[in-house]
């Protein structure tokens, strides 16, 4: 897990099922997790711990 400190403020991203479901997939074949994903490929390399 990134933090041991739960993060009070959440970010929410709504997306249809089957989009949740592709994402889902692709974080597990890379054996990361949905959220490890998404940060990947939304955050600079440096500022995260899976780089894309």
């Amino acid at each position: 897990m990134r933090s041991d400190v739960a993060m009070p403020d959440y970010i929410r991203i709504r997306v249809f099922p089957d989009e949740k479901q592709h994402l889902k997939e692709a974080a597990q074949k890379r054996g990361i997790s949905l959220s490890e994903l998404i940060r990947s490929k939304t955050l600079p390399a440096k500022d995260c711990e899976v780089a894309a």
